[in-house]
């Protein structure tokens, strides 16, 4: 990798330290405060939760993108009732006559609620509570945590004088991140890749079910992100006649069928770099497997099987 490197993806994840963070004054915080604190930030919560339970639904959203000038039947995903399979619809009509329904049920669902029981709300914000406590904030510098009481941060309090400085250091991580994101647009842009080869490798979060050696070519067959209708989510790219293949100490994959009885994997594909070598191509891929890892391909040609058979795989 050349700038989505593991250095970089440490970067990225220390961007918005005070997104969704609060400011209180600089003191030392007795436990009857932070219990008040505590509880004050609870009974918002349950406030927020009822406000949202008991708004009519709205759909002037989805009715904008019938209007004639905005319609795109990709906008719209239908279920036949009778065969279960997911269409696009061809037309306005067709689609608004679905989200005229879906409306006419949303609203009847809405007048038949039962009141609101906030015994949920308080369930999750207990458990996101402990949960804080537990993980104890690794996306933090580690001054924040040594110097803050970690039950403020749970509650999502920063100290006003702390807030200020990791407001600083988020700009300053921005400034070398867009830096980076500069250069790199730049470069991967001028690649002169073929679309068809561009559009294969946009699979971030995809999981990475196997890389095999086959004969001179690499073959990598991953399940992608996402929801699949109109085929299977599985797709298969071999790098023909490699002439490069660095594979990173301690990169392993353990394919297995997922909940849903798709394939999924302990792998994950983060990001790549596409570049032109000669008449071929050097694909960098920064992956994940509890750890971060680097795969690197050099390869003559690269073909692409989409709509892949789960037994293929």
């Amino acid at each position: 990798m050349r700038y989505f490197t593991k250095e970089w993806y440490d970067l990225m994840q220390r961007l918005d330290y005070t997104c969704g963070m609060k400011k209180i004054s600089d003191k030392e915080y007795s436990t009857e405060e932070i219990r008040e604190l505590y509880d004050r930030a609870l009974k918002k919560e349950v406030v927020d939760a009822r406000r949202s339970y008991n708004t009519p639904p709205s759909f002037e959203w989805k009715y904008t993108l019938l209007e004639p000038d905005r319609f795109d039947p990709e906008n719209f995903l239908i279920v036949n009732q009778e065969t279960g399979e997911w269409f696009h619809p061809e037309t306005v009509e067709i689609a608004k006559n679905y989200v005229d329904e879906e409306y006419r049920k949303a609203w009847e669902n809405f007048e038949n609620r039962p009141a609101f029981d906030p015994t949920e709300t308080i369930r999750f914000f207990e458990e996101c509570y402990r949960d804080k406590l537990r993980w104890r904030f690794p996306w933090l510098p580690e001054w924040v945590v040594r110097d803050v009481d970690i039950r403020l941060l749970a509650l999502d309090y920063l100290p006003e004088g702390v807030f200020r400085q990791l407001r600083k250091e988020e700009q300053k991580n921005k400034r070398a991140f867009e830096r980076i994101m500069k250069k790199a647009q730049a470069d991967l842009e001028q690649q002169k890749i073929p679309e068809d080869i561009k559009k294969a490798f946009c699979l971030h979060d995809a999981h990475l079910l196997s890389l095999k050696r086959i004969g001179s070519d690499v073959e990598l067959c991953l399940s992608k992100d996402g929801a699949w209708p109109d085929g299977t989510p599985y797709i298969r790219l071999r790098c023909k006649n490699v002439t490069l293949y660095e594979r990173e100490k301690g990169l392993v994959i353990r394919k297995r069928m997922g909940q849903s009885e798709e394939w999924e994997s302990n792998c994950v594909y983060l990001y790549h770099e596409l570049y032109r070598a000669g008449t071929g191509y050097e694909i960098h891929l920064l992956l994940t497997s509890r750890k971060l890892h680097y795969l690197t391909i050099g390869c003559e040609d690269v073909t692409v099987e989409d709509n892949i058979r789960p037994e293929e795989i």
